[in-house]
């Protein structure tokens, strides 16, 4: 039996000590399997907690016009933190039976607007409410108990004079309406600390009082939500709720 010669005694030892590629790669590719389970399940413990919890601060979250969430009007959608999500000068899609009534809606960063036609609330040369507008003024009163917000009741008028023993003016017949219109939310129990009525006669249209259609739209009650006060004089009525 011949001897090994120094070098083939080398050899042998080298590979000992040497692992063949293929093995090495046997041995490292379970961590690739590691790491697949552990983005896989961080990424569930994201969906968990995103389910669990989506809003942080859910309990400070009033339900209500604009959001889809249900609550205290359950018939209309969201407010959230006591303001709208709507856009600055955004058309504001409102429930059918609001439409249906006259009433239309638009908003802008912290003022949500209810434009009613005045068709719908008085008759002609009058500031008496109609018993469909004291309907369609009922249907937002739980809009305005929701939310909480100042409110500004503005009387509009076309450019048609009235002279009558009881309205000199339009300026007289646009403040009666708008004082009429807070009345009967008063008397819904709305807190009258919360709201002002203002007339502003012909001074703001719509519309172009050149035709009828256009007087029409200028003819008009609109009711404002302030979500900001300190924007405007209300800061200085403070309210507790």
């Amino acid at each position: 039996m011949s001897e090994e010669n120094p070098t083939q005694r080398r050899t042998k030892r080298f590979n000992r000590h040497v692992q063949p590629e293929s093995e090495k790669e046997e041995d490292t590719s379970w961590l690739m399997v590691y790491l697949d389970v552990i983005t896989l399940l961080l990424i569930v413990f994201v969906i968990l907690l995103v389910l669990l919890d989506p809003d942080p601060h859910e309990h400070q979250r009033t339900p209500g016009l604009f959001d889809g969430s249900e609550g205290v009007l359950d018939r209309h959608t969201g407010i959230i933190d006591g303001r709208p999500v709507i856009q600055d000068d955004a058309e504001v899609e409102i429930p059918v039976e609001l439409q249906e009534r006259g009433i239309q809606a638009a908003g802008e960063e912290d003022t949500l607007t209810f434009r009613l036609d005045d068709a719908v609330l008085f008759q002609t040369g009058a500031a008496d409410l109609l018993p469909q507008g004291r309907e369609a003024i009922d249907e937002l009163v739980p809009i305005f108990e929701a939310t909480g917000a100042r409110i500004s009741i503005e009387g509009h008028t076309d450019n048609i004079p009235i002279a009558t023993a009881r309205f000199p003016s339009n300026w007289e017949l646009s403040t009666a309406r708008a004082s009429s219109v807070l009345r009967h939310l008063a008397e819904q129990g709305i807190d009258p600390r919360r709201m002002r009525a203002i007339g502003y006669a012909d001074i703001r249209p719509i519309a172009s009082n050149d035709t009828a259609e256009g007087r029409a739209e200028n003819r008009r009650v609109e009711i404002t939500l302030h979500f900001d006060p300190t924007r405007d004089d209300f800061d200085e009525l403070p309210l507790t709720r």
